[in-house]
């Protein structure tokens, strides 16, 4: 099952660093020679503590990548996907404003 195909500057393994219990979710295969950036767990948080805006982005989308890799998500009509997936990153972004209110918008890395 393909979940995604990722483009130069995307990334990948956010979901178990920045779940509860750090189990992969998928694997990943490269279709052509790649370039990685490794970050450790302990680098990737001090990004996330350094950049909150940053932080926010990569906690949506490895709630929504985790989503998407569900059976319960796989077996339902895209327009119910659409849907789920609207609601899911609409409530991890009010979970996130905390956050977002402590750092500053203008040191912001996006993926």
């Amino acid at each position: 099952l393909r979940l995604a195909t990722l483009q130069e500057g995307q990334f990948f393994g956010e979901v178990a660093l920045t779940s509860k219990d750090s189990r992969r979710t998928a694997e990943v295969i490269a279709a052509t020679d790649c370039v990685l950036l490794l970050l450790s767990k302990t680098a990737f948080i001090g990004v996330m503590e350094k950049f909150p805006m940053f932080h926010q982005q990569v906690s949506v989308i490895a709630r929504v990548r985790s989503m998407k890799g569900s059976k319960l998500f796989q077996d339902l009509s895209p327009a119910r996907q659409r849907w789920a997936l609207v609601r899911n990153t609409l409530s991890a972004l009010r979970l996130q404003q905390p956050l977002t209110a402590r750092g500053s918008g203008s040191s912001a890395v996006g993926p």
